[in-house]
């Protein structure tokens, strides 16, 4: 996908960045629209949500032999879980742009949708 697009990963960057594809949102103090900071609050209570409750990161702390195997699994999973979202956010841009460079013609069929270049 980077490299289908003339330029490569930086004309991806380049063109995903002129559509407005890279920012986080609207940096404004409103808590209706869908802004950073109400998808920060979002993503808080989610980490509690699955650190605390979800059955089995529960699991991985009883099963641990020590609390301190316990904490360092635990940070190790927040701290990957940064990176991974950033690759899938990429992925996501990447796929934005690929469409909007490649013309595709989607058409229903009986069965579902087929596409052609």
């Amino acid at each position: 996908m980077l490299f289908s697009v003339d330029g490569g990963p930086a004309e991806v960057w380049k063109i995903a960045s002129a559509n407005g594809r890279t920012g986080f949102g609207p940096y404004e103090w409103d808590l209706i629209k869908l802004t950073f900071l109400v998808m920060a609050i979002n993503g808080a209570f989610y980490a509690v949500q699955k650190y605390a409750t979800d059955q089995t990161v529960v699991q991985r702390y009883l099963t641990a032999k020590t609390d301190r195997s316990a904490i360092r699994a635990t940070l190790l999973g927040i701290l990957l879980t940064v990176p991974v979202w950033i690759l899938f956010m990429f992925i996501g841009t990447a796929l934005f742009v690929f469409y909007s460079k490649t013309q595709f013609i989607f058409s229903k069929t009986g069965s579902g949708y087929q596409f052609a270049l």
